[in-house]
């Protein structure tokens, strides 16, 4: 037998006693050629022609793979990828924990450039190869690549030191620690006894594990539970965790009752009926069609306002203050009015009539805002303390009988107006003189 490397002018000879030979330290990715002739005697003294010329290709090493990553990591997976082997038939990988011994790798073979691993167990550490496989034979294969190290994901922690504060009858501060990990928080919420849940997605916005939000729209003097999960950036979301049960506050109530008593001229007193939460209560009050005047920090339900102006209508409202300042107030009440009373004027035209030796008629012009009269008639030329008083007269006359014959008299008259508090002055002296018997 005889072989060259093609193009080579010079041959190697081997003998063989058989029908096939192998030739070791080939160089590698080498075209060769080679040709046989039998030889019928110990000696090449009588050999045949040479067989017709046969060529053969050693094989091209096969190089390891490069750029092998590991990808898609999660709680019990992952992908490992390489770079492709021009005409690789497959490649070997191995893999197993950093901390395993090495008969624990496990061996595999794929004919692409990547591997899924699952069913692995969540934060542990791995290592793996591979290797280039170049024939079906297995026998051109490269080295494994250097270790590739990876970690399963952690499972997204629950949150905790879950809390609730500020509770107003609207809105409530819930707080908890979560994860710098954490990709957003998810609150359920409801009312004790509802079938469905609100949900409220939070976005982790915080700087470190510390979170809180408010939680605002809420019922007042409602009872809720709530519940907290925590949705990581690459590891899922945790378990619900349940907060504290918490009861909204009742809003601030409305005052009710509302009426005005002791009207007079100058001054008005505002009542209503005392709510259940307030801590005390505002009052505004304004001309009708003017501007509010602010009367706060009323710790009575009702409120007397002096220096007004007399026959004027005047507008008011009050509400309840549930907090020292004005951070929870009810609404203002529907608008009451009330008029303050417009003077008293005193009585015009005073006349006698009727006179007779015995009796007379007192009038005057009524007054329209008058309720009443009070008169006051005695003797002329008597004493001041003989004036006799007749109060409470509802009509614009009084009849005076059981005088003396041919004696003078003098009286007056004054106007009341609602109550004692609202009267006019007595006019003027009317004088007349009863007839002669």
């Amino acid at each position: 037998i005889r072989f060259r490397a093609q193009g080579s002018t010079s041959w190697q000879i081997l003998y063989s006693a058989g029908t096939s030979i192998t030739k070791y330290s080939l160089s590698s990715s080498t075209t060769y050629e080679w040709e046989v002739r039998s030889a019928c005697s110990p000696d090449s003294s009588s050999v045949s022609a040479w067989s017709s010329t046969q060529t053969f290709a050693t094989l091209t090493p096969c190089t390891k793979p490069v750029n092998a990553t590991t990808t898609g990591i999660g709680l019990t997976t992952a992908t490992l990828t390489w770079d492709a082997i021009t005409g690789a038939w497959g490649y070997r990988v191995r893999y197993k924990k950093t901390i395993d011994p090495w008969s624990a790798w496990t061996y595999d073979t794929t004919n692409t450039n990547s591997y899924s691993l699952t069913g692995l167990p969540n934060s542990t550490y791995y290592h793996w190869q591979v290797a280039g496989i170049c024939d079906s034979t297995g026998v051109n294969n490269s080295g494994f690549t250097s270790y590739i190290t990876f970690t399963t994901l952690m499972p997204c922690p629950d949150p905790s030191n879950l809390s609730v504060s500020n509770i107003t009858y609207n809105s409530v501060l819930l707080s908890w620690t979560g994860t710098t990990a954490a990709y957003e928080y998810i609150i359920l919420y409801r009312e004790v006894g509802a079938s469905n849940w609100d949900t409220m997605f939070v976005n982790n916005t915080y700087s470190g594990s510390s979170a809180s939000y408010t939680l605002s729209g809420l019922s007042s003097g409602a009872t809720y539970e709530w519940e907290l999960s925590t949705t990581c950036v690459a590891s899922g979301t945790s378990s619900n965790v349940s907060g504290t049960n918490f009861t909204t506050t009742l809003a601030c109530i409305v005052p009710t009752g509302l009426n005005v008593t002791n009207i007079l001229l100058d001054r008005a007193t505002m009542n209503w009926t005392a709510t259940s939460n307030a801590h005390h209560y505002d009052v505004r009050l304004r001309p009708q069609g003017g501007s509010w005047l602010y009367i706060g920090y009323i710790f009575a339900t009702s409120q007397t306002k002096y220096g007004l102006t007399s026959g004027t209508t005047y507008e008011w409202q009050v509400r309840g203050v549930c907090s020292t300042d004005t951070s929870d107030v009810s609404s203002w009440t529907s608008i009451q009015t009330f008029n303050t009373l417009a003077p008293c004027t005193k009585p015009t035209n005073t006349n006698v009539t009727s006179i007779t030796s015995s009796s007379a008629t007192l009038g005057w012009d009524a007054v329209s805002s008058a309720t009443s009269y009070d008169v006051r008639f005695k003797l002329l030329g008597s004493s001041w303390g003989s004036w006799v008083y007749t109060f409470g007269v509802s009509t614009n006359q009084l009849a005076q009988t059981s005088l003396n014959a041919g004696t003078w008299y003098h009286w007056q008259v004054r106007a009341v107006c609602g109550s004692s508090s609202n009267i006019s002055g007595f006019t003027s002296y009317n004088t007349f003189s009863t007839l002669s018997g």
